[in-house]
């Protein structure tokens, strides 16, 4: 367990009851040395963040971990979270949620989440440790856009993960809005830098020791020199069962430099300001950085150095001492992503006799005049959704499942099936002209979640028949696996989409995604950050497309209802 001290400036003790470290950057009365302004200003930034620190006593004593797991201060990423099933449009790292009052929210309970980790968390593999991912770069490197990338993704496949990031700890102790001289050479300013990343260090450790299994903290700063990293590494050693990764962003594409640094003035620390001044204070603030960056060797830590360097964001990747499950799993996860523009267009089926009776596990291909219909619409919708882009995003392929009604559906897009409906308008014609040029993949692994046997079954039948099934489906519907041979859940359907999930990351071209609503729930949830609880709950109607844009903030979403 943890415990802290009442008074900020005080030592600290935490992390099995060791001591943090005092001295030159966790010494007594090191917060109230960090802010070179005013006393009034600063005053109210040391109640407040004294205030938190109580309150987490207090709460620690009283309250489940699960509870606590997102109940961080401003330290964190995490900006707010879901209430009800009400999901904002742009999604990036699992926090983009629904917002009230300011208010951090969380539905998932402790049985929850402890049922969700043994059943389907990969960090499982990894619990003997928990891995402190820190970043390094120079500002404006894309740094936060992979931290929400890995956090979307290692929650999905079952981490705990939270996010804390050395900016946010600036602004919320009063330096929000400062010049570029704080980031300066300077021996008083760089120390008090290196105090306030090191208060945001020891607030993702102590996060870091209470989960219960294999966790990941993403300690967002820019460790831009051997000697931080070697600090860093040197506070892991002393808190048993942390790892340390370092993450390094190197990019010097001019034109994703440009696109980066037009996006930073949009932060805190230049709201208000005028844009001109704004970016030239920046540019500066990178100089500084500049002077003294020292990019990640083979050598540090004595050669034991664990790190990722991304180039680029995909062109190259370099990986160094990943060994174990969690770092080679980040590090081929990292290998795959990219930012290039493209549109992937999740659709369900078209429909069928059995869909309209609503059958569990339909093999039936026999479409319904308005299943085939629909695919003629969405022939011509994609088309016209392809005119908006340019070199790689034009290309699409149509990724499937095998099942027969898979099989059908693609026919009807590529134009296949419409002599059975009597296709003859200039609009059908232009589908099946445009549909039919896309290559198709198929794949096991995007069929429908397996029933059982409760296969060929209606749900009216599994409600009225077996009371007993349809209770413990609803009692849990994530973790909940249909009985008999081959039966799976949601969260079974999950861990074989991993490498459906990877593809779709990989690929630069568009891409159209044809499968039954359960994998159309989980993909969406991955792209989208919806929490796993909220996942069987998704709402995703038939003949309607979701058009997800991959993006540095997020996955926007577009639904059309053909």
């Amino acid at each position: 367990g943890s415990s802290h001290s009442n008074s900020i400036g005080c030592k600290v003790v935490a992390l099995g009851g060791r001591p943090f470290p005092r001295g030159p950057l966790m010494g007594d009365g090191c917060l109230s040395a960090v802010v070179g302004v005013s006393i009034a200003v600063i005053s109210c930034s040391l109640a407040e963040l004294r205030h938190r620190y109580q309150y987490r006593q207090q709460r620690n004593s009283s309250t489940p971990k699960s509870e606590l797991l997102l109940e961080h201060s401003i330290l964190s990423t995490g900006r707010a979270s879901i209430r009800g099933r009400e999901r904002s449009a742009i999604s990036g790292d699992g926090s983009d949620f629904s917002q009230d009052d300011g208010e951090v929210r969380r539905t998932l309970s402790a049985e929850q989440s402890a049922a969700r980790r043994k059943v389907y968390g990969l960090g499982g593999f990894c619990s003997h440790n928990r891995i402190l991912l820190c970043m390094v770069g120079l500002p404006a490197r894309g740094k936060s856009y992979i931290v929400n990338m890995l956090t979307r993704y290692l929650r999905w496949t079952g981490f705990s993960v939270q996010a804390f990031n050395a900016g946010n700890v600036r602004r919320f102790a009063g330096l929000g809005g400062i010049d570029a001289k704080f980031f300066s050479g300077d021996k008083d300013a760089s120390s008090k830098r290196e105090q306030l990343a090191f208060l945001c260090l020891e607030e993702a450790l102590s996060w870091l020791v209470e989960q219960d299994d294999g966790a990941v903290a993403i300690f967002d700063a820019t460790n831009s020199t051997i000697k931080r990293r070697s600090m860093v590494a040197d506070r892991c050693r002393e808190v048993e069962g942390i790892t340390p990764l370092f993450v390094e962003s190197i990019c010097d594409d001019p034109a994703v430099l440009e696109t980066n640094y037009t996006m930073k003035l949009g932060n805190d620390d230049y709201r208000g300001m005028d844009p001109v001044a704004a970016r030239t204070d920046f540019l500066e603030r990178v100089k500084m950085y500049e002077k003294r960056y020292e990019t990640l060797e083979d050598s540090e830590n004595d050669g034991l150095v664990r790190f990722i360097k991304l180039i680029n964001i995909g062109k190259k990747v370099v990986l160094n001492n990943c060994f174990g499950y969690a770092p080679s799993h980040i590090g081929f996860y990292l290998s795959n992503i990219h930012i290039m523009p493209r549109c992937i267009w999740l659709c369900r089926h078209a429909q069928t006799k059995d869909t309209q009776n609503g059958i569990l596990g339909s093999v039936s291909d026999v479409l319904t005049r308005r299943g085939v219909d629909y695919c003629k619409k969405l022939a011509v919708h994609v088309q016209t959704g392809l005119n908006e882009f340019d070199g790689e995003g034009r290309d699409v392929i149509v990724l499937t499942g095998t099942a027969p009604v898979h099989r059908a559906t693609n026919d009807a897009l590529c134009g296949t099936r419409f002599q059975n409906v009597g296709s003859t308008t200039a609009e059908q014609r232009q589908a099946m002209k445009a549909a039919r040029n896309y290559p198709l993949m198929s794949t096991s692994l995007l069929n429908e979640l397996d029933g059982g046997d409760c296969n060929g079954m209606s749900y009216d039948t599994i409600h009225k028949d077996y009371p007993a099934v349809w209770a413990a489906r609803e009692t849990d519907k994530f973790n909940f696996r249909y009985p008999g041979a081959g039966g799976e859940s949601y969260a079974d359907v999950v861990n074989r989409l991993k490498p459906v999930i990877i593809e779709l990351e990989r690929r630069r071209g568009s891409i159209i995604v044809f499968s039954h609503l359960a994998v159309q729930r989980c993909i969406f949830a991955y792209f989208t950050g919806c929490p796993m609880e909220e996942l069987p709950h998704i709402e995703m109607d038939m003949h309607t497309v979701f058009e997800l844009h991959p993006g540095p903030f997020g996955t926007r979403v577009e639904t059309v209802a053909l």
